[in-house]
C-alpha cells in the first residue's frame, strides 16, 4: 500500500471518527502498546497527531505515515487494509 493510499485512509478516519486505536511495536515485534484507544487530533501533510491519556494525563504523539508502511505504528481500524 503507498504512503497516498494511507494518507487517505488516515484522513477519511479522521473525518468520519477520529477515536482510533494503535498498536506500537518495538525492535522484534514486541507490542509496546496494544490496541490503545487514541484521538486523531490533527492531519498533515507528513505527519499525523494522536492524543492518548496515559494515565489520565493527556499526551500528544506526532507519526510518521511511514512508521505504518514499516509496521512500527498499527491502527486497528486500517489493520487489514495496511
Amino acid at each position: 500500500m503507498s504512503i497516498e493510499t494511507i494518507k487517505r485512509k488516515i484522513k477519511g478516519l479522521y473525518e468520519s471518527n477520529p477515536h482510533i486505536h494503535i498498536n506500537v511495536f518495538v525492535p522484534h515485534g514486541k507490542a509496546l502498546l496494544e490496541n490503545e484507544p487514541v484521538l486523531l487530533k490533527r492531519v498533515y501533510p507528513h505527519i499525523f497527531q494522536v492524543e492518548s491519556h496515559e494515565g489520565g494525563v493527556p499526551k500528544c504523539h506526532t507519526i510518521q505515515y511511514s512508521a505504518l508502511m514499516t509496521r512500527q505504528i498499527e491502527i486497528v481500524e486500517l489493520k487489514d487494509a495496511v
